[in-house]
């Protein structure tokens, strides 16, 4: 017969052991289900349109594989981390109180809730947020009144986007609970320094347009 107390600890091993193996199944199943589904709706053709599609597509990768080995990899580390912390904190009990493992379930448990789920939140954020700023956009220079004056929309519409990615980069970091105070003091002389080069094209086209004539 095994000592209650290791006996409890074998437990909470194999229980962390399956949590992991549901963890890869599900991570697995989600990652099929994931390409299927954009596969099936053209995903592929649609997001290369975008910024993220095409940034996605230059690094080598198929939008539809890409989003769904990433909905994969945040399902393993999701579950590799709740059954470390699960594991950790049922070993301590049965061993009558670890500080460290109590202190490294602690951790786990923040990195979890905090860090991982920030991060999907600040994704999800910033690819609805870029799609939109890019349907805008494109909105702008399909419609502007401007089109005969495509030397003046180019640069302000340019600026527009860039404004609008820092705007959703900067919410969706408040989103996912990192603190932006500093973010915000290096943010405000580079959007000022942006500015004054928008401004800059813009004139210098201007200047050359009327200077031809």
């Amino acid at each position: 017969m095994l000592p209650s107390f290791l006996a409890e600890a074998l437990l909470s091993l194999l229980i962390s052991a399956s949590i992991v193996a549901l963890g890869y199944v599900t991570g697995r199943l989600l990652r099929y289900v994931v390409t299927l589904l954009l596969d099936r709706i053209g995903f592929n053709d649609w997001v290369r349109r975008i910024s993220i599609g095409k940034a996605i597509v230059r690094a080598g990768f198929v939008p539809a594989s890409f989003f769904g080995n990433l909905t994969a990899w945040i399902m393993y580390l999701s579950f590799i981390l709740l059954a470390l912390g699960i594991g950790s904190r049922d070993i301590s009990r049965s061993l009558g109180g670890v500080a460290y493992l109590d202190e490294l379930s602690n951790v786990v448990f923040n990195l979890l809730t905090v860090y991982v789920s920030g991060f999907v939140k600040a994704f999800l954020v910033i690819v609805v947020g870029f799609t939109l700023v890019d349907g805008f956009i494109g909105y702008l220079y399909k419609t502007s009144e401007l089109r005969a004056e495509m030397y003046l929309l180019v640069p302000v519409a340019e600026y527009l986007r860039l404004l609008l990615y820092i705007s959703i980069i900067t919410f969706s970091l408040s989103v996912s609970g990192v603190g932006i105070s500093e973010l915000m003091l290096v943010l405000q002389p580079v959007i000022w320094g942006i500015t004054v080069i928008m401004i800059a094209v813009v004139v210098e086209q201007i200047l050359q347009r009327y200077w031809k004539r």
